[in-house]
């Protein structure tokens, strides 16, 4: 019995050694096919991308790629193709233009970026595979160590194809473009202080500085203008219409209302700045639109102070409901991605903090000093503020 008993412990260990054999081979030919699938790629047909080999598959010339966007420099590219067009197809060029109106650039932008790693269309793990394909020679720890990078590539070829694009329609074509994009998002140009914004956008060496005790100035040039240019739109856009739908009777200045459209608008522009896995860049931007949003304004002091504070809670929102998606690759773990949360989901929890909200009452605090006062030193940090109804 005991000799059974030894004979079936020795079988036993045998096949799992066995089984583990086999599984190591595995890996090994797992790991050898990806190395051979590594040679396979025909390094000539890369272009270097600040020292990132790229299967470039974008009509941007090589040279333009490392050019800073900035609105004059997007102006003489448009110019520049607008005269090539016209050329070809036989047309008299009438001299140079400003930019196309906001509306077109984000109408044309928003048909170009099918082939990029960015927007609701797809998946994470299908931006995933777009960036492998484009960077064939990169491990995927080496497209998540340089994301930054990456993600600024696909910038300026957004803004290329989106300038190209417009630059080879006629005006005919640009205004049934506009159109059908009004049709589509249900857009108006109503939207008060956006524009100002956007112009504050359009120099790269503008700094915006907090108009009270804050951060550091932002420079303008560190975010792309054509994604800005989404961002602020469609967020804008959207805390206008929410903010509208949930306080109709309440004016837009200093009241709950206007609580609300700042938590969520700051919120939203994060969300809507396109980036493939940084939460920080988003942030930022945010950061500086808010900032900006308030040069472009003549509030009052106590005004300004309310807007900083609950733009500040609209990113923390989103901060704290944006997770980073991960996966192991063989013994290291990387960042792929961004779970963000939906519009309607940043909407619910606007109106969570703003029913938990605090109304400074003016007939109490009677000077802009002693609302400012309470705003900063007697609300609790999470406190969505608002100082009038």
């Amino acid at each position: 019995m005991k000799h059974s008993q030894k004979f079936r412990l020795l079988t036993t260990i045998s096949l799992v050694l066995l089984t583990f054999s086999c599984q190591h081979e595995d890996d090994l030919t797992s790991q050898q096919e990806i190395i051979d699938e590594k040679k396979e790629v025909d390094t000539s047909k890369l272009i270097d991308f600040k020292g990132l080999p790229v299967s470039h598959r974008f009509s941007t010339p090589v040279e333009e790629l490392e050019v800073e966007h900035d609105y004059s420099q997007l102006k003489e590219l448009y110019n520049k193709k607008r005269k090539s067009s016209a050329l070809k197809k036989g047309f008299a060029f009438k001299g140079e233009e400003e930019l196309p109106e906001n509306l077109l650039l984000i109408a044309e932008a928003e048909e170009q970026v099918e082939k990029y790693p960015y927007g609701d269309d797809k998946t994470e793990e299908e931006k995933w595979e777009m960036i492998r394909n484009d960077f064939p020679t990169l491990t995927e720890e080496q497209i998540a160590d340089n994301m930054d990078l990456i993600d600024e590539y696909y910038s300026q070829n957004l803004d290329y194809e989106t300038i190209a694009g417009l630059a080879d329609k006629t005006s005919a074509e640009q205004k049934l473009q506009k159109s059908k994009f009004e049709i589509a998002y249900k857009s108006n140009s109503d939207l008060g202080r956006v524009w100002c914004i956007i112009t504050e956008f359009q120099n790269p060496w503008n700094l915006i500085v907090p108009v009270i005790t804050g951060p550091l100035p932002i420079r303008t040039g560190e975010f792309s203008y054509i994604r800005a240019l989404i961002s602020i739109y469609y967020a804008s856009k959207r805390a206008e219409e929410y903010s509208t739908s949930e306080y109709p009777s309440l004016s837009k200045t200093d009241t709950k209302r206007d609580a609300f459209r700042h938590v969520l608008w700051s919120s939203l522009l994060a969300r809507y700045y396109w980036t493939v896995s940084s939460k920080s860049t988003r942030l930022r931007f945010a950061e500086a639109v808010g900032n900006a949003n308030e040069d472009c304004g003549s509030n009052s002091d106590d005004g300004i102070h309310m807007d900083y504070r609950n733009n500040r809670i609209g990113r923390e929102l989103f901060n704290q409901n944006t997770s980073y998606l991960k996966k192991r690759v063989w013994f290291v773990t990387i960042t792929y991605g961004l779970n963000l949360p939906s519009t309607s989901r940043l909407r619910d929890l606007t109106r969570s903090k703003v029913i938990g909200g605090r109304f400074i009452n003016p007939a109490t605090y009677t000077t802009p000093e002693s609302r400012v006062y309470q705003i900063n030193h007697r609300t609790s940090d999470n406190q969505v503020v608002w100082i009038e109804n």
